[in-house]
């Protein structure tokens, strides 16, 4: 079995509240992630929360589906120790999880510069070239190209 180094360990914790959110933002980090950093050295962390709507949006601005006050939180404490954070609620599909896997796994090769092999179909016209999972409708990528160069750049 191949040894991976710890630099490109990449280390997703994933939790699921099927009620209110009873986690303590500001204690998020020192109970859950500093153990980890112990036992994983130089390994990157991302934390996923899934959660009924009610608990993870603003009611005010439920539409706009922006964060409420708890989840908030845990994005503005993780945030300071550089941990990328995901909240989902539990309306989406197994097809939606599956797509958002693969793309969370395709874009961490590309970032790592690892390899990338998408099975999709690429569509190019004159202006562009937008590459395509088989598993997702939106882009996995998107190449504008400059009219007065002829080269391509990535769209955001």
């Amino acid at each position: 079995m191949p040894i991976i180094p710890l630099a490109k360990r990449h280390i997703v914790i994933l939790e699921s509240k099927s009620g209110k959110i009873d986690i303590e933002p500001k204690k998020l980090f020192g109970k859950l992630f500093k153990p980890l950093r112990q036992l994983f050295p130089g390994a990157q962390f991302t934390y996923v929360l899934f959660a009924e709507a009610d608990y993870l949006f603003d009611k005010k601005y439920r539409s706009y589906r922006m964060l409420g006050k708890i989840p908030k939180q845990i994005f503005k404490e993780l945030a300071k120790h550089k941990i990328p954070t995901l909240f989902f609620n539990f309306t989406e599909t197994e097809s939606n999880f599956r797509g958002m896997c693969d793309h969370l796994i395709l874009t961490s090769k590309a970032l790592s510069k690892d390899a990338v092999n998408v099975k999709g179909y690429v569509e190019i016209d004159k202006e562009e070239i937008v590459i395509f999972s088989e598993t997702s409708k939106s882009p996995y990528l998107k190449l504008l190209k400059d009219p007065v160069l002829g080269t391509y750049r990535v769209v955001d």
